[in-house]
Order: structure tokens, then C-alpha cells, then sequence
């Protein structure tokens, strides 16, 4: 049964679009971080008029566009994995210096460990890493470079993040924010 205040139907005007993209703002806001409900809107909604056949031809098209919705919030949270945003930090702040008036920064800090722990990884590993994180190069470009198919890449990605995780937090204790930006850096070891 179908409850009809999440029920959407194919909008056929302007005011149909406005009134459905509303509605599914709405319901992308109660499951993302605010900064990216309209991306994630935009992105839902593109995938919905690039489907069209599938959409009209669906038994039940509410139930189908909140199953895109929904698969486009779980490749969202997959993008946003924990170890992205650790790397993705660690790579911006990397080159920023640190100033009296900056004060103490953990991520600078915990930067310098990371390229020595990418290096000390199995060289498949560290190069996809150093080619895909640090460099910037996208991944179907690096599986290209590398004669692997992009599953592969994605799975050899993983493994070595997971590895220089496992490093990472060996070396030191990072405590993240909510918002997952590094608070604080605690060096275990002299392993950097």
C-alpha cells in the first residue's frame, strides 16, 4: 500500500517539477548533511530524465524514483567513505604550512606521515594510491595506465587504503570531528 503523502507522480508541468523536487529535497534532507542536498537532488533527478523509459514503463514510477533516490545516497556515502575524507584532508592541508597564528595543526602534522606510509605499502597498492589520491588522476584513467579493468583498480584502491589505514592508526591517534576534519594527532611511535 502506498501511503500517499510520500506518493510522486510523473510531474507534467512546471509547478508538477516544482512541487516534486520539493518533495524530494525533502526526503534527501532527512538522510544527507545539508551541503549536499541539492547536488544530490540534481544528480536524482538527472538520473530520473536519463531513465525516462524505465520511469514510464515502471509498475509503481514513486516506488522506482525513490529507489534512484536512494541508490544515488548510497553512492553519496560511498564517495564520502571515512577513508576519502581522512586522504582527501591530509592531501589539501599537506602543503599548507603551519604559522604561530595557525597555531597547532594535526592534519599538517599527520600529513608529513602520509606519503612515507603510501611508500612503505606493496607497490601496487602504493601506486594507485599516489596516482589516484595525490596526483588526482581519475580512476578509470589510472586502470588504463595500469592495464587493470576499473573493478580491479577500485578493489586494489580500497585494500590500500585499508593498509595505510591500519599504518595510519598504528603510527598515531587521530580523533575526528563530527564532520570527520582532524581535531587531533597523537604520534605513537617515531614511525613517520
Amino acid at each position: 500500500m502506498t501511503q500517499t503523502k510520500n506518493r510522486i507522480n510523473k510531474p507534467e508541468s512546471n509547478a508538477g517539477w516544482s512541487a516534486f523536487r520539493q518533495q524530494l529535497s525533502h526526503y534527501v534532507a532527512r538522510r544527507v548533511e545539508n551541503r549536499f542536498v541539492e547536488d544530490l537532488v540534481a544528480e536524482i533527478l538527472l538520473r530520473i530524465v536519463r531513465s525516462e523509459q524505465q520511469w514510464l514503463t515502471a509498475k509503481r514510477p514513486d516506488a522506482w524514483m525513490y529507489q534512484v533516490a536512494k541508490n544515488a545516497i548510497t553512492d553519496h556515502y560511498r564517495r564520502q567513505g571515512t577513508e576519502n575524507r581522512v586522504l582527501e584532508l591530509l592531501n589539501q592541508q599537506a602543503s599548507m604550512p603551519v604559522t604561530a597564528e595557525q597555531g597547532y595543526q594535526p592534519a599538517h602534522e599527520l600529513a608529513q606521515c602520509l606519503k612515507p606510509l603510501i611508500h612503505a605499502l606493496p607497490g601496487h597498492y602504493a601506486q594507485a594510491l599516489i596516482r589516484v589520491d595525490l596526483d588526482g588522476l581519475r580512476q578509470a584513467d589510472a586502470a588504463r595506465e595500469f592495464g587493470v579493468s576499473l573493478p580491479a583498480l577500485k578493489s586494489r584502491l580500497r585494500r590500500g587504503r585499508q593498509q595505510l589505514r591500519e599504518k595510519l592508526l598504528a603510527c598515531c591517534a587521530v580523533e575526528l570531528n563530527r564532520v570527520g576534519t582532524i581535531v587531533d594527532c597523537v604520534e605513537h611511535s617515531d614511525c613517520c
